[in-house]
């Protein structure tokens, strides 16, 4: 085993990673903190929905199969169910399916070692037949109603329909009651066998536990050969501008919902995460809530205290969003095309820039007092190519000139979408 260790003076961190037998990829920091996490992650979410198989073949499978795929694996051959096994170790476990990535995960004060056990364990050991996948078909599909009447998540994939017009990040990650209903057994497995290949993961643990524990242990647990993936991800092509400029629902609200969207290119490496730090910056100093828009629109009642704007990457791809909720969503997107029209012509004092800067650099130093958040971190960039102890090194290159350039370039009407939900009007119901 070639263990590599990197320590970063500047953080006080230190990072040991190996890659297994098995082809996993392995990264532990560890930390005398009293909760230790781990984290086992696959490239693999909703987005990939389609994909060319090792002999070549393309498959096409149903929307929803890799939060499917997510929920059915907890589940084992004799009956029990992981949860079980955490619990009983007083682990606290769950899982999460995005777009391009689906992560299993717990923490814990004790029992280190037997949890991390139970977490390689129940993900490199898959269960599924006819009746338990017709069982959660039943479940899911109450998952998805649920998520059909929750407004944020209205609101965010109304601004994901509207933004793009091919990219699978438009479709629901949960699928629909329909396209769930197509889901089998050996659909199951067909997508386990693709995206599971251990060199296609990566487990993440952070805590007061060495990196030859974590090696004994997926020595005892995971089989002993590499394989090499050989599958590839296929997805449409998607053109630059907006798919809509308007996606409007109907809910049950109090006050309408609004996100609105600057829809970006994806990327990959040192390129796309120094964007996002610089997006960060900007959307801090020009839409921040201690900024000139959020005071000056929230004392005239325009926006509420529920106001915020982030930058997102992702495998397909990346975008602004600002959000919140008004009585008037379209006078908000009058007054955000007007701040950067505004901004294009006295953009913001390099002061402002520096204290965004070491705001958001602040922030990123923030993750390394938590145990889970590390993991996460970790997991996240290294899956952008991207090393966590990079990140400060990165953050320091953003210049006041490369805030400016991105503002100009990406903050423009052309690549701007608006999505509402609407409160139901009292002669619809």
């Amino acid at each position: 085993m070639n263990i590599q260790t990197r320590i970063d003076k500047l953080l006080g961190e230190r990072c040991d990673s190996f890659v297994h037998s098995s082809g996993l990829e392995v990264c532990v920091i560890p930390k005398k903190h009293t909760t230790l996490c781990a984290k086992i992650s696959t490239r693999y979410g909703s987005v990939d929905s389609t994909f060319r198989r090792r002999d070549g073949e393309l498959v096409t499978v149903p929307d929803g199969i890799a939060h499917f795929l997510e929920h059915k694996l907890f589940e084992q051959e004799d009956g029990s169910d992981a949860f079980m096994q955490f619990a009983a170790l007083g682990g606290d476990s769950n899982a999460g399916t995005d777009f391009d990535v689906t992560s299993y995960y717990f923490t814990a004060t004790d029992n280190y070692e037997e949890n991390l056990t139970v977490l390689l364990d129940f993900v490199t050991h898959p269960f599924f037949n006819k009746k338990s996948v017709q069982k959660e078909q039943g479940i899911i599909g109450q998952e998805i109603r649920m998520y059909d009447d929750d407004p944020n998540w209205r609101v965010f994939f109304g601004l994901m329909q509207a933004m793009y017009k091919n990219n699978p990040m438009r479709n629901d990650i949960a699928g629909t009651v329909e396209s769930i209903s197509h889901i089998t057994p050996e659909l199951l497995y067909e997508c386990y066998n693709t995206f599971y290949d251990l060199s296609n993961m990566l487990l993440s643990v952070c805590g007061d536990i060495t990196v030859e524990q974590v090696a004994a242990i997926c020595d005892k647990v995971l089989e002993q050969k590499k394989t090499d993936g050989g599958f590839s991800r296929s997805y449409p092509d998607e053109p630059r501008e907006v798919f809509k400029k308007r996606s409007l629902e109907q809910l049950e609200v109090a006050q309408p919902l609004f996100a609105i969207g600057f829809k970006d290119v994806p990327g990959f490496g040192e390129d796309i995460v120094r964007r996002d730090f610089i997006n960060s910056i900007l959307l801090r100093a020009i839409f921040g809530q201690s900024g000139d828009f959020y005071t000056k629109h929230y004392e005239s009642g325009l926006i509420t205290k529920r106001f915020g704007a982030s930058y997102s990457f992702l495998r397909t791809g990346a975008f602004a969003c600002i959000e919140g909720s008004s009585k008037d969503p379209e006078a908000v997107y009058a007054a955000v095309m007007e701040e950067t029209a505004y901004r294009k012509r006295v953009f913001f004092s390099e002061s402002d820039f520096e204290r965004a800067k070491k705001t958001v650099y602040s922030a990123f130093i923030q993750t390394f007092d938590s145990t889970d958040e590390t993991a996460g971190a970790f997991t996240s960039y290294m899956f952008a190519g991207v090393h966590l102890f990079d990140i400060p090194r990165i953050i320091s290159s953003v210049s006041y000139a490369d805030v400016k350039e991105c503002f100009d370039s990406l903050y423009c009407e052309e690549y701007s979408t608006l999505s509402v939900v609407d409160p139901i009007r009292k002669e619809q119901k």
